[in-house]
């Protein structure tokens, strides 16, 4: 497994795990800087990721998990 493989494993699975546990902070930094530079806009996709993806936690019991990278394409 290449380094970059295993380093873009664990962004994506801190992406995850900072949403569940309500670090925005944490979770801010798992985005790259222009997706970071648009997070707090209303309406923008990191917002709405956010905003969702707490809802699912906190109202229905999602548990996000990492399976795998698609190496197919």
């Amino acid at each position: 497994m290449s380094y970059m493989y295993e380093k873009a494993v664990v962004v994506a699975k801190n992406h995850y795990y900072f949403l569940e546990r309500g670090d925005y902070e944490k979770w801010l930094e798992t985005l790259i800087k222009d997706l970071q530079r648009s997070a707090s806009i209303r309406g923008s996709s990191p917002y709405f990721w956010w905003n969702i993806g707490r809802r699912y936690v906190t109202e229905y019991g999602i548990h996000y998990e990492f399976y795998k990278i698609d190496r197919s394409k």
